[in-house]
């Protein structure tokens, strides 16, 4: 019954997917799968053994049956390692031990039983595989005792990104250089990648960034996907970093645990022109404990983690300005919960949480702020996962997954003053006076998903269907209010804050802002279908597409643009061939095509009120001047020559650059397509018995089609598809693992890659001990308009004066020699990680990478900006 019914459900899915017209999606597996084939003495296969799997991270037990040509199949097991024990009238009972469960990897298995009259149970160990079979997408998996034993005090699963080869950017930050980063994976910087917690996305709407921090106590497994071909993965041009929680058992674990670190543990930087020798405390108590409310049934699990650092900052003097000291604090509370609920045997409902609050002080102390000109930034962050797993019959899985996420983002000044304005030395950097703005944020999104597996034997060989629609919503509002109130010389043009820049003690620049409320939204919905399919068991092919829509609105509701399923069609296709059909040389074939959705800040330039709009004006008044004259309104205005004699006069009052949405619109191209990546991969792998493994690889891709606002003329900006803009990938890896006994694992990767572009995938404003960097779309590439706007062959003075202040940053005419490589490209990197379970339950762990660096940036003082762009 359960059969018949589950085969019509799934075939009712599919049609209903296509039904669907307009679609963007990301989620991937939570679990791993266990397959195999029982045979006899002599080779012959088995049917009707029956196979018990258990484990502690298994409610209750599940059994199956092998099919007449002897094969079986345990689909969406939680991840862990297993007991099978098989059992068929007239053979031996077998059982086999620490069978490995791999988050989305399906473990295979060949298993010989002996007939005998004497039941006597044959007990064997399983060794780990080194080499996956079925399968050409690339990724590292990482497990909650490899967790245990990592080196890594950051305690993030982005920071674990840094032990996989290929990956950079993870230990500095290649925006600005300060402090850790987010990984670059494929060559597509910070934004490039997609965050999954429990099977769906948690990628903040906005930044692209991790999202709501999840407690590294709390993780089970960490899967880094760097080449996922699978149509199941999506919304990612550079990786998939996919991690599955913690649920507890049928015992009660639990622990307790203090970090400390201080810059008295810690080496000190040397012969960098960033080198800080800043002291820090920093105190992290968590605890956590997991186990049954009703065994076999309920279980649950809960984590609690406190932050508690502390950097100490010295007073310094730079050119005439005193920069106070002080010890900034950053004070954070993260509690994690997950309930368990085994229905029976082959249906699983979970449901977890995470609450988390924070606090930082003294914001901006490291950018030359004075005491009176810093900030202070809180956040209050809730995310709620709901999953539904059911195995209907033996062949159909169906998933159900809800995920709901809050995050509150409030920066501000310490002072929590309005009126004084924020004074910026250009000559110097200092910034006093007060802090820019106060600035609240809060993004949100909401997932459900539906997909659904169906295994299909002996049809021209073995298939494995899988499909999957889902909606999405995600959207970010921003109230910002610049201070500067009591300064605000032009009320009647920008009603709002104000900021000066200075040149020692004279005047330079003049920002009369106007402050605004943002709000913007994103959804659609996805669609994929793939079918992993074995003609032969040798050879393994894995084809299918996906398509997503996106529709974005600002903050009236009123569509700017969207992406339909024909705009977004990726096919992809791999080959896993088992040349000598011993597991010994595998070849791998992967191709396809890797689109991104945009995020809401895109859309920000669409909104009908500018967070960024202002009135520039230049000083006109005398060098020195006193406050009442610096006050004066009389004094700011623009140069120009307006009366060709060749030398600019002042006019007072008049601005002589106004940005906000009516004096300078952005015109969305009603042909906006998605950006997308072509990606190939080329992998050979050699087994040297069942210990070690040898893996070559080459990968290269594309990335076209990227987003960018470019000036056609100084009164035309367009966001559109610019194609100048773009960015190459290629690398050589070589990996050596292996397992020479069951308590030592270790691996070893060299890469050479290079990552080329015009733009990277994150923001160019912004270079090694810059404050700038915000935005993961457009950028300051293309904002020089042509030589000629007017097309009448003569370059008048206002044309000579933008393209002069622009000159640089690449426009229509050209990329002006920008392209080359991007700011976390390594050309050489060697990773090697150990991890060794010593006597005694003492668990041993080493890590180490060498890279030949990263390269320079370019950069300049652009005028426009107010600063050095780099990129």
């Amino acid at each position: 019954m359960f059969k018949n019914v589950g085969k019509k459900l799934f075939l009712l899915i599919l049609f209903l997917s296509l039904l669907l017209i307009e679609m963007p999606i990301i989620w991937a597996a939570e679990t791993g799968a266990i397959e195999g084939k029982v045979v006899d003495d002599s080779g012959k296969p088995l049917g009707g053994v029956t196979i018990t799997a258990s484990s502690p991270s298994l409610i209750g037990q599940r059994t199956t049956q092998t099919t007449a040509n002897g094969k079986f199949r345990f689909p969406i097991l939680p991840v862990g390692k297993y007991t099978l024990t098989f059992e068929l009238t007239g053979y031996a009972p077998l059982k086999k031990k620490n069978v490995y469960v791999r988050l989305g990897q399906t473990t295979l298995m060949e298993i010989i039983m002996k007939s005998t009259a004497v039941k006597e149970e044959i007990v064997v160990e399983a060794a780990a595989p080194l080499i996956e079979k079925k399968t050409a997408d690339l990724s590292t998996r990482i497990t909650s005792e490899e967790l245990e034993s990592i080196p890594s005090t950051a305690r993030s699963f982005r920071d674990l990104a840094k032990f996989v080869g290929g990956v950079t950017g993870v230990r500095i930050n290649t925006v600005d250089g300060k402090g850790e980063g987010y990984p670059s994976i494929r060559g597509e910087g910070q934004y490039g990648n997609n965050y999954l917690i429990d099977g769906l996305s948690v990628r903040d709407p906005a930044v692209k960034t991790t999202g709501t921090p999840l407690n590294y106590d709390a993780i089970k497994e960490v899967q880094i996907i760097t080449d996922g071909f699978s149509p199941e993965y999506g919304q990612a041009l550079g990786g998939i970093i996919n991690v599955i929680t913690k649920s507890g058992g049928n015992t009660f674990d639990g622990e307790v645990s203090v970090l400390y670190e201080s810059d008295a543990l810690a080496g000190k930087e040397k012969n960098s022109e960033w080198a800080s020798t800043r002291d820090f405390v920093d105190w992290r108590p968590y605890f956590n404990i997991g186990g049954p409310i009703i065994r076999d049934k309920l279980w649950f699990f809960t984590s609690f983690n406190y932050f508690d650092t502390i950097n100490k900052y010295p007073t310094k003097t730079v050119d005439k300005y005193v920069i106070e000291g002080a010890d900034q604090k950053s004070l954070a509370q993260n509690f994690f919960g997950k309930l368990t609920l085994g229905i029976n045997p082959n249906n699983t409902l979970s449901l977890s949480s995470t609450i988390m609050s924070s606090s930082i002080d003294n914001r901006g102390i490291d950018e030359l702020r004075t005491k009176e000109a810093r900030g202070e930034l809180t956040t209050d962050q809730k995310r709620i996962r709901l999953n539904y797993k059911s195995l209907i019959g033996s062949n159909l899985v169906l998933e159900f997954k809800y995920g709901w996420i809050d995050r509150i983002l409030e920066d501000k000044p310490m002072s929590g003053d309005k009126g004084e304005a924020q004074h910026r030395d250009i000559t110097t950097g200092v910034k006093w006076g007060n802090y820019d703005s106060f600035d609240k944020n809060e993004r949100g999104r909401n997932d459900l998903l539906l997909e659904s597996t169906y295994f299909l034997d002996d049809f021209l060989g073995s298939h494995e269907f899988k499909g999957g629609i889902l909606y999405y919503k995600t959207s970010s509002s921003r109230d910002l209010t610049f201070t500067g109130h009591d300064y605000d010389l032009f009320p009647d043009t920008m009603p709002g804050g104000a900021e000066f820049l200075w040149k020692g003690d004279t005047p330079y620049r003049y920002y009369d802002y106007s402050g605004a409320k943002v709000k913007n939204e994103t959804k659609g919905f996805g669609f994929y279908l793939q079918d992993r399919w074995s003609p032969i068991e040798p050879l393994n092919i894995m084809f299918g597409f996906r398509v997503d829509s996106q529709n974005v609105y600002n903050d009236v509701g009123e569509k700017l643009f969207d992406f339909s399923f024909g705009d977004t069609i990726a096919p992809r296709l791999t080959i896993a061939w088992d040349v000598t059909k011993d597991g010994k040389n595998i070849v791998k074939l992967g191709a396809g095509r890797f689109y991104d959705v945009v995020s809401t800040s895109l859309a920000e330039w669409g909104n009908t009120h500018n967070p960024y709009s202002f009135s520039l004006y230049q000083w006109g008044g005398p060098d020195h001047p006193t406050r009442d004259e610096w006050m004066d309104p009389n004094n700011w205005g623009t140069w120009d020559d307006r009366d060709g004699d060749g030398e600019d006069e002042f006019y007072p009052g008049e601005p002589y650059w106004t940005q906000d949405p009516e004096a300078n619109p952005l015109y969305y191209d009603p042909n906006l397509k998605p950006y997308h990546k072509d990606e190939i991969l080329i992998e050979y792998d050699r087994a040297f018995g069942t210990k070690y493994a040898a893996k070559l690889r080459f990968v290269r891709g594309w990335t076209r089609d990227l987003i960018e606002d470019v000036a056609f003329s100084i009164d035309d900006w367009r966001i559109i598809n610019f194609d100048r803009k773009r960015r190459d990938y290629n690398a050589y890896e070589f990996e050596f693992l292996g397992q020479p006994s069951n308590d030592l694992f270790f691996k070893f990767s060299y890469v050479n890659s290079a990552a080329k572009g015009t733009n990277p995938g994150q923001f160019e404003r912004g270079g090694y001990q810059s404050s700038w960097g915000s935005s993961n779309t457009v950028g300051v590439f293309g904002d020089r308009p042509p030589r000629d706007p007017n097309h009448d062959g003569v370059v008048d003075d206002e044309e000579a004066f933008w393209n002069d202040l622009f000159y640089g940053l690449g426009g229509l005419d050209g990329d002006d020699g920008w392209y080359g490589y991007l700011p976390y490209s390594v050309d050489h990197q060697i990773i090697f990680n150990a991890v060794y379970n010593a006597p005694y339950d003492i668990l041993l762990g080493v890590a180490f990478e060498w890279n030949s660096g990263y390269h320079w940036q370019k950069r300049g003082f652009q005028e426009a900006y107010g600063g050095y762009l780099t990129f």
